[in-house]
């Protein structure tokens, strides 16, 4: 993807900026639209005490301004203010791109990129997929890649662990898959030959990068707008409409190891899972033996059915005339906070899996 001048003066700006020390990182968010940019930035207004954005041909130089409210923990209430940049790289690809601090970047750009569906979308990678991304840019380079701080996820406890241990990412990876842990945040010093790191950034799941040091043209090319086309295909690949024949209907199957659902407590905590979208309802009509539950996006105005029929797969069946956009959420949330899974689309037949009968 070639970028525009606009973005390269941005991110030669910040280059200089991160070098001379002015700022100790940059961030790099991508969101997907789904509307024009600058839509996004009026609509989203609302989430802010105040949001100003100045156009200047496909980026924005926005303001902002956010008031937090006194905590229950006895803190006063204060304001968060700041100024990032959003640059359309492409008709439906944006990068919020910023040298705030983590408190400034969570409550400005990072609130806009949270909050933005269903104008915009998030990328979401699996775990290998942020694994591999991570190792192919070191390969090219003749680096090592060594993980300084990795965070997992446990969908049992349901809580994050972080891993400060300095070893190769490919080490970090297994071990969180051993303790059951989905690799969810990685930062990595890139290590040269002479033991010099030409490059450190934090990349997670999704996307979204933060360069403590290096080339920010490198990282954006060959991690994060990589990672945005891997997802731009399996986005495709759940475009499935509702069928006015039963027999023809195509069904987004999720593919976990055998026993994954042998428990009714394991449907329950897939629900749950999906659950932590907000904006989304999920109504349990049958959970024993099987789940049979109607899955209410409010945001998107959409429906879909999620059934378990077996101890291994979800099917995700659209029950508005499109569910695209929410069954690839649904699948993100999955992913997020149950696990991660093969993810095929086939087309149900009365007899053949049971999916027929069950409606």
């Amino acid at each position: 993807m070639v970028l525009s001048s606009a973005a390269l003066d941005i991110l030669g700006v910040l280059s200089r900026q991160l070098q001379t020390g002015e700022v100790r990182r940059v961030n790099l968010t991508p969101v997907t639209l789904r509307e024009p940019l600058s839509s996004v930035l009026t609509r989203r207004a609302r989430l802010f005490t105040s949001l100003a954005p100045e156009a200047d041909g496909s980026s924005y130089t926005v303001q902002f301004l956010h008031m937090l409210k006194p905590s229950s923990r006895g803190a006063d209430s204060r304001s968060i203010a700041g100024t990032f940049r959003a640059v359309a790289v492409a008709h439906d690809l944006a990068i919020l791109m910023s040298g705030l601090s983590s408190e400034a970047e969570a409550y400005g750009p990072g609130l806009l990129a949270r909050r933005a569906y269903p104008l915009a979308v998030r990328p979401f990678l699996r775990s290998v997929e942020l694994l591999r991304l991570v190792a192919h840019l070191a390969a090219g380079r003749d680096w090592t890649a060594v993980s300084a701080d990795a965070m997992g996820y446990d969908r049992h406890t349901r809580e994050f662990r972080r891993d400060m241990k300095h070893q190769p990412v490919g080490d970090a990876f297994r071990e969180m898959e051993e303790q059951g842990r989905q690799l969810h945040r990685l930062r990595v010093a890139f290590r040269t030959t002479e033991g010099r790191v030409p490059l450190d950034v934090t990349f997670d799941r999704y996307a979204t990068a933060v360069v403590h040091r290096g080339d920010l043209r490198l990282v954006l090319a060959q991690l994060v707008q990589k990672a945005v086309e891997q997802t731009r295909v399996r986005a495709r690949s759940l475009l499935v409409r509702r069928s006015r024949k039963a027999a023809h209907q195509k069904v987004v199957r999720l593919r976990f190891p055998e026993g994954t659902f042998s428990h009714v407590d394991d449907m329950d905590a897939l629900c749950q899972a999906v659950r932590c979208g907000e904006g989304v309802n999920v109504t349990v009509l049958h959970l024993n033996p099987y789940l049979h539950a109607q899955v209410l996006d409010y945001y998107a105005g959409q429906a879909l059915d999620m059934l378990i029929l077996d101890d291994a797969s979800v099917s995700l069946l659209p029950r508005s005339a499109s569910a695209s956009v929410t069954i690839q959420r649904v699948v993100t949330m999955v992913f997020r906070y149950f696990g991660e899974a093969d993810v095929t689309v086939e087309t149900i037949t009365r007899g053949g899996n049971g999916i027929g009968q069950a409606f």
